[in-house]
């Protein structure tokens, strides 16, 4: 079994999760605290700090674009690249401009607004979904003391 490490709001994260959705991969997702992740994706043996991150048979791949190459080589098809290699060139400037300039924007936005969301009843219903392993109560309480960290 597939397990995919997240953190809510994270849209790697949601990447991940779709690219899992479109090969029709079962897998279990672990919703992880932001910023405490760092500390839990070390421990369960990743290399690096980062979200979405996958466990697959003792295999660990982090990041939403080596997860990516990871699914079609567990599963080529359907396939998550254009067959065409001017296409899959394409996507693949696409998908590196989105990782390495694009995604630290929202990133550093979202902590920002955290670290001065004066309205914590948004921040609990955005919560809703996700299984943090705490209270939700909990985790919008220390969200802003996490994020100041």
């Amino acid at each position: 079994m597939i397990r995919l490490y997240i953190i809510p709001g994270s849209n790697p994260s949601v990447a991940a999760e779709l690219m899992l959705e479109r090969k029709g991969i079962d897998y279990r997702r672990r919703d992880l605290i932001p910023a405490v992740h760092i500390a839990i994706v070390r421990a369960l043996g990743f290399p690096g700090r980062t979200v979405p991150a996958l466990k697959s048979d003792g295999r660990r791949v982090q990041g939403s674009r080596a997860i990516a190459r990871f699914l079609d080589e567990l599963k080529p098809e359907p396939s998550l690249f254009p067959a065409e290699p001017a296409r899959r060139a394409a996507v693949e400037k696409a998908e590196r401009w989105g990782d390495e300039e694009l995604q630290s924007v929202p990133r550093r936005l979202a902590w920002f607004a955290l670290r001065r969301w004066r309205d914590r009843s948004t921040l609990k219903e955005f919560l809703g979904d996700y299984r943090l392993g705490v209270p939700t109560s909990f985790a919008v309480a220390t969200m802003a003391p996490i994020a100041w960290v």
